[in-house]
């Protein structure tokens, strides 16, 4: 991450997503639910050394949960600067969505 320490980090644009979780044995899996949208958050900002993502994207949409959960938290952390902006990718009309 020593590139992002040779700009000013006013003219450096931060995006970075989260979604697919991978468990002990390398399995790929999709979450959206709030505590690993947290945890993906913090360990991004502690990696990269940074105070606030520019910009947090769902890279792939959890069906199982409802997405307002996963909105929800992503909008706590811009409520706590965070992150400036978020999105969600591969978001598709008539997604199947459980409640």
């Amino acid at each position: 991450m020593q590139a992002l320490k040779q700009l000013p980090r006013e003219q450096v644009q931060v995006a970075t997503k989260f979604g697919i979780r991978r468990d002990e044995s390398g399995t790929r899996t999709v979450c959206g639910r709030p505590e690993y949208v947290r945890a993906c958050c913090e360990a991004s900002l502690r990696r990269l050394d940074i105070d606030c993502i520019d910009l947090y994207y769902q890279h792939h949409i959890d069906t199982t949960i409802p997405i307002e959960e996963t909105i929800g938290e992503l909008k706590k952390l811009v409520e706590e600067g965070k992150v400036k902006y978020i999105d969600c990718q591969r978001l598709v009309r008539g997604e199947p969505r459980h409640h």
